[in-house]
């Protein structure tokens, strides 16, 4: 079985089997993870300030907000506990006949062992759109479910997505949300954060206004409509208005980042600031249709 154990000491980390483990060089990033779709009982809180559950990060894409890695559970038994490791650079380890006569070094331990994540899989069946908390009160982050895979040794690998990277779009309750629309509105919403980390101004506005089109499309029911022209549909005198100011505002900063439009309407180029302006609106319509989700609100 795959395994993990820390010197509580020296925050040495080492990885290998039951057997033995060796140092890992670097240290890998180590995070306590937990999963509110199923509760945990209280008495199996932290020991010693070890988590009873971790999430060891294997990857980690700053443009795309993905981290992917696999979770530890602390394994059953007296915490720490000896272990047989490997580790060239410390000397101070006791070391121990084993294996026939052989040297081995012993070093004391919080040992982890690999999480099956089988609650979470059950769980994932009941609700798809499951979410994980890392880290620790009061600095923690709330990281979408994206998938679970299963490695060639047989390691679950849990792949998460940031659900706030963008500060001005809240994180959507998708139960709102029409079956036949999820898929387009997640695709709108994920290309505007991957824009906002990688392309200009332009192109963020652009984004903006095209997952704005998906939404108002669940409004008016036009989901095939320009923006435009559903926000002409909504353009009542009781209708929401302060979500259609916001849809105009993107709507009008849209030709704006098209060089024969600036020099017909004789209006400045789009910056920095104008595609924050254009985020914030999308989180503003978002709150306003009622799309938004109230719970995990950091």
């Amino acid at each position: 079985m795959e395994c993990l154990g820390i010197n509580s000491d020296d925050g040495t980390v080492y990885e290998g089997r039951l057997g033995i483990g060796f140092r890992t060089q670097p240290s890998p990033v180590l995070v306590p993870i937990s999963f509110p779709a199923f509760h945990v009982p209280d008495h199996l809180g932290p020991v010693q300030g070890f988590a009873r559950t971790i999430f060891r990060e294997d990857s980690f894409d700053p443009v795309t907000r993905i981290r992917r890695g696999r979770v530890f559970t602390l394994y059953q038994g007296g915490q720490p506990c000896q272990w047989h490791v490997h580790d060239p650079i410390r000397s101070d380890l006791a070391a121990v006949s084993w294996g026939g006569g052989m040297a081995q070094e012993i070093d004391r331990v919080f040992l982890y062992s690999r999480d099956s994540l089988n609650d979470l899989r059950k769980s994932r069946r009941r609700s798809p759109d499951s979410i994980a908390i890392l880290g620790a009160e009061p600095f923690i982050d709330v990281w979408r479910i994206q998938s679970i895979e299963a490695s060639v040794w047989g390691t679950p690998l849990l792949t998460l997505k940031a659900t706030r990277s963008l500060s001005g779009i809240p994180e959507i309750d998708y139960s709102n949300v029409p079956e036949e629309t999820k898929l387009s509105l997640r695709e709108a919403i994920e290309t505007v954060e991957n824009s906002n980390h990688r392309q200009g101004a332009v192109d963020v506005v652009d984004r903006c206004r095209a997952a704005l089109t998906v939404v108002f499309g669940i409004r008016t029911g036009k989901p095939d409509k320009d923006l435009g022209d559903q926000l002409k549909m909504l353009d009542v005198p009781k209708g929401p208005l302060l979500a259609c100011w916001a849809g105009r505002i993107v709507n009008r900063l849209h030709p704006r980042g098209k060089p024969n439009e600036q020099h017909r309407l004789q209006t400045r180029s789009i910056d920095e600031s104008d595609a924050q302006l254009a985020i914030n609106c999308l989180g503003l319509v978002i709150k306003e249709f009622g799309l938004a989700k109230p719970g995990y609100q950091l």
